[in-house]
């Protein structure tokens, strides 16, 4: 028991920084070079549409009903909201519209369902 507890405090303590800088570059490494060119290229015009366009307008529309809902006060007077300026709503909405895109991309990878599974490509 007692090497088992020297070889337990020798292993490294899972943090963000860890992730961040140790794990999360070779993850997206690999995906830029599963990437197509090709493909991406011939998809180049829809890509940017759906990205900036589409995330600009998420991030407006999101932040000013949240804006609108909290100076009206139709979430209630306690909301967490109420004393937020209109760009610290925008700033949260932007967090927002940056993770709706990521979650779609994810989605990619499942193909069809099959009787209440999910099936991989």
């Amino acid at each position: 028991m007692n090497s088992f507890s020297n070889y337990q405090s020798s292993l490294p303590e899972f943090t963000g920084k860890l992730f961040f800088e140790v794990l999360l570059p070779p993850i997206i490494l690999n995906s830029a070079f599963d990437m197509y060119d090709r493909e991406f290229l011939r998809n180049l015009p829809a890509v940017l549409l759906f990205s900036m366009i589409g995330t600009l307008v998420n991030v407006l529309t999101i932040g000013t009903t949240l804006f609108l809902l909290s100076t009206y006060n139709v979430l209630g007077v306690d909301c967490v909201c109420s004393g937020l300026t209109f760009i610290q709503i925008l700033i949260f909405s932007s967090l927002i519209s940056a993770v709706d895109p990521v979650a779609v991309l994810g989605m990619d990878s499942i193909k069809y369902i099959k009787h209440g599974q999910f099936v991989k490509k």
